[in-house]
């Protein structure tokens, strides 16, 4: 699952098979992880990861706010359970694996999207400042 990060990148969150790159998995070959590419007119890199998600279910979608921090949505340890987890734009986990929905029942093809809210300046927040609400269901 991909997301594209507004302030230029790339985040993947997946399986990743890493033993080429050397890196050593829990598993011995695959992580469960998330990885963030720099982009916007440089060469591809890594900008940090991979990350290994605190979740273990699937991974549903994915998603940036304006500041360029990452949101992945999982599948969580319950039946109808729906988690997630924040990573800061340094690639830190500033939380850990959460709950966003319980009891959902997913059709035969089920993914979240998550996108930024447009930030509105108000007295009591500076212009500066940009917020996003998470996830828009519907």
């Amino acid at each position: 699952m991909g997301a594209a990060d507004p302030t230029g990148g790339l985040l993947l969150a997946s399986e990743f098979d890493l033993t080429s790159a050397g890196f050593s998995p829990p598993d011995g070959k695959f992580i469960h992880a998330a990885l963030m590419y720099s982009g916007g007119g440089a060469p591809p890199s890594v900008r940090w990861g991979p990350q290994p998600l605190a979740a273990s279910g699937t991974v549903f979608g994915a998603g940036l706010d304006a500041l360029g921090r990452s949101l992945v949505i999982t599948g969580g340890r319950l039946a109808g359970s729906v988690t997630a987890q924040w990573f800061d734009r340094d690639g830190t986990a500033p939380t850990g694996e959460f709950e966003l929905l319980i009891g959902f029942v997913p059709g035969s093809s089920t993914w979240f999207e998550a996108t930024p809210r447009p930030t509105i300046p108000s007295p009591q927040e500076p212009a500066t400042r940009a917020t996003s609400r998470w996830p828009r269901t519907g």
